[in-house]
């Protein structure tokens, strides 16, 4: 099942793909703590501020001038890839285990434009509670174990992680599919041993 492009809207609405806004280059250098690489194209750094946690941050040149984007939800980032076609992609997470976590993503094509903001969400079965059948915090999330993108524009993210069921750490994985280069991607897939 593929994120319908109405769903997907609304999951970035939720503010996790911002463009901060334009940067210079000693602003950069400062969130990074170095200098920029003669003909780098994007660099990740962590922004860190008094009034908000710290998130990471990708700076992509477009041009001539730099933009910021920030991965609002997440505290690390957990994957970055080129793509085939010579695009970017990153993901994110914030680590802390709830109900409701995701990894989030940024997908970049070739000129630094962004064309998407998915989010991975976790499956039903992390931090459920199956005497109350309520979701409940129990630090279960996934760890992001591989992130495959094809010329052909399929890919995969590899997930796992322990649950408790019934009182026994119970290991899951799961796989997330992609057809369109990473603009959208599928629920979680339970991924058989």
């Amino acid at each position: 099942m593929f994120l319908s492009l109405a769903l997907l809207a609304a999951q970035n609405s939720m503010g996790s793909c911002v463009k901060s806004q334009e940067v210079g280059a000693a602003e950069i250098e400062q969130v990074t703590a170095a200098p920029i690489p003669t003909g780098a194209k994007r660099i990740t750094g962590t922004r860190i501020s008094d009034d908000k946690p710290p998130r990471p941050s990708i700076f992509v040149k477009m041009d001539t001038d730099w933009a910021e984007y920030t991965l609002e939800l997440s505290n690390e980032i957990v994957a970055q890839r080129s793509t085939p076609g010579g695009g970017y992609i990153i993901f994110g997470f914030h680590t802390s285990g709830g109900p409701g976590n995701s990894f989030e993503g940024l997908i970049f094509d070739k000129t630094n434009r962004l064309l998407s903001c998915p989010i991975l969400a976790f499956p039903e079965a992390l931090n459920f509670d199956e005497i109350s059948a309520e979701r409940y915090w129990s630090m279960e999330y996934l760890d992001l174990n591989s992130l495959s993108l094809n010329a052909d524009g399929s890919g995969v993210v590899e997930a796992s992680g322990d649950i408790d069921v019934s009182g026994f750490l119970q290991h899951v994985r799961f796989r997330y599919v992609t057809r369109d280069g990473g603009v959208t991607w599928s629920e979680a897939i339970p991924v058989k041993d």
